[in-house]
């Protein structure tokens, strides 16, 4: 029995095999209509299946790829199948098959992923799977580590996939800590770095998959646990890049969005209150907003003061002077960061005061982690500068009134709001007497027409807003904006009113 089973199996396999050397590249006998020779790979391979056929890497790959159309759900039920018994970790030319699907077919991708999580089956567990572009780049960067590296990202990785809850478990912290510990927390840091920006835009333009989300969340969560500012910065910054939006198909990874603010929420720094800020303006997606409103009010909370106000005192200097500028002199070479009205920039020049625009290879490797640090601020900046633009427009709607000493020390003479402060009109209230006011370069008060003024200590400081003002004043405005070559930073004179 067993002769004439194996026999035809035999037989079968022929047959599979001439219809693998039909679906190689340019060999399709025109004798074969595309119907005709679906049916027959479909039966002799549903029959291979049934008797337990070992097919090669090859023989699947080109299968899949040359001999089945997506849209047959009979081939996937048989393919889930097949990658059930194998055994043996998913072929990567597979994976990349798979991850060029279309959005349509994303359950039937998932079915066969799951049909195929048996990587730990083939002896040694895989961390990162080439089935999305970001998968593939950090397995790439892997194969590269050393010895001591690549087994501390394993060994991280076996512990991410562990993690079925939205927060991390109290051992995983603790194993994840001492694993970080092995090795150089600032390569760590800046490892993962590389990989956040590998999520952006130009470089992933389809979803990440589940299983290299739930690895990315785990060493986002293991990284969440070293102290500074920066790891705030690369959470919030790993939280914007996975929340981005892929037209047709979602956010990047959800999952390990998510995961970043749920570890930003448990850090509770002021750098972290600034990077939820951040991502509530950025994100559109609800359970985003929800978790970056639950975590700024728990801080609001603990540090007595309302959530605006504690968005307020959070933000950072970055090391900028109150004009908004940062001036470093590394080596010969002078570097000038600075705030315009319409960006960021970062200047050099040389010892002659020439402007450079090359850096030399030889200040790059004597002052490199300086380098590194300015690039970084100036990112920074570029990243916060339009969320505080938005932050300030949103003062129309708050109606809110600081004290005179407040509102200085929080927008005009904050490094990073004095800029854009500077370049709107604001209400200065005295008992009832309420009075526009605009501050000049040179720090004087003037109102519509020029004419200065002098603040009293105990004035009350709100937004101006057209509405509700005479159509004359508004025009003074415009006009004295105008005169001035004034750009504010969104429509406030210019701003258009409807009389109903």
């Amino acid at each position: 029995m067993d002769d004439v089973r194996d026999e035809e199996r035999d037989a079968l396999s022929a047959s599979f095999q001439e219809c693998f050397e039909e679906i190689q590249p340019g060999s399709l006998k025109s004798t074969w209509s595309p119907s005709a020779f679906e049916s027959y790979l479909k039966r002799v391979f549903g029959d291979l299946v049934r008797k337990g056929y070992s097919f090669t890497d090859e023989e699947l790959v080109c299968t899949w790829v040359r001999g089945c159309p997506f849209k047959d759900d009979w081939f996937f039920r048989e393919y889930a199948s097949v990658l059930a018994a194998r055994k043996q970790p998913l072929p990567v030319a597979l994976h990349e098959a798979l991850a060029q699907l279309p959005p349509t077919t994303d359950s039937y991708r998932k079915s066969l992923v799951l049909a195929a999580r048996n990587d730990s089956w083939a002896g040694e567990a895989v961390v990162f799977r080439p089935g999305d572009a970001w998968g593939r780049r950090a397995a790439a960067d892997l194969n590269h580590m050393d010895e001591a590296e690549r087994g501390a990202f394993r060994e991280l990785a076996a512990l991410a996939m562990k993690q079925g809850g939205a927060k991390p478990s109290k051992a995983f912290r603790f194993s994840s800590r001492g694993i970080v510990e092995t090795i150089d927390p600032r390569r760590f840091e800046e490892r993962l770095r590389d990989w956040v920006e590998a999520l952006g835009p130009k470089e992933t333009k389809v979803q990440v998959t589940e299983h290299n989300g739930t690895v990315l969340r785990g060493l986002l969560w293991s990284v969440a646990e070293l102290p500074g500012a920066s790891i705030d910065v690369l959470l919030g910054d790993a939280a914007v890049a996975c929340l981005r939006k892929i037209p047709g198909a979602g956010a990047v990874c959800a999952r390990v969005g998510n995961g970043c603010l749920v570890a930003l929420a448990a850090r509770g720094t002021m750098s972290a209150v600034t990077q939820l800020s951040r991502v509530g303006r950025r994100v559109p997606y609800e359970r985003a907003q929800s978790l970056v409103r639950e975590a700024l009010e728990t801080a609001a909370e603990k540090a007595g003061v309302s959530q605006r106000e504690l968005e307020e005192l959070a933000l950072p200097t970055l090391g900028l002077d109150p004009t908004g500028s940062r001036v470093e002199r590394l080596g010969d070479f002078t570097f000038h960061l600075r705030i315009r009205s319409t960006g960021t920039e970062l200047l050099v020049s040389d010892a002659s005061g020439k402007r450079v625009k090359i850096i030399p290879d030889a200040l790059k490797e004597s002052h490199g982690e300086e380098l590194k640090e300015l690039k970084q601020a100036k990112k920074e900046l570029d990243d916060l500068l339009p969320v505080q633009r938005l932050r300030l427009e949103e003062l129309f709607t708050e109606e809110r009134e600081w004290a005179l000493a407040d509102w200085r020390e929080r927008y005009l003479e904050h490094p990073l709001m004095g800029g854009l402060s500077r370049r709107l009109i604001w209400r200065f209230t005295v008992g009832d007497r309420v009075t526009p006011g605009f501050c000049c370069e040179s720090g004087q008060f003037v109102g519509s027409s020029g004419a200065p003024f002098t603040l009293r200590d105990t004035a009350r400081v709100s937004i101006w807003h057209p509405l509700g003002e005479p159509l004359e004043v508004v025009a003074a405005w415009r006009k004295y904006l105008v005169e001035h070559g004034v750009t504010q930073p969104f429509k406030q004179a210019h701003r258009e009113i409807y009389v109903v």
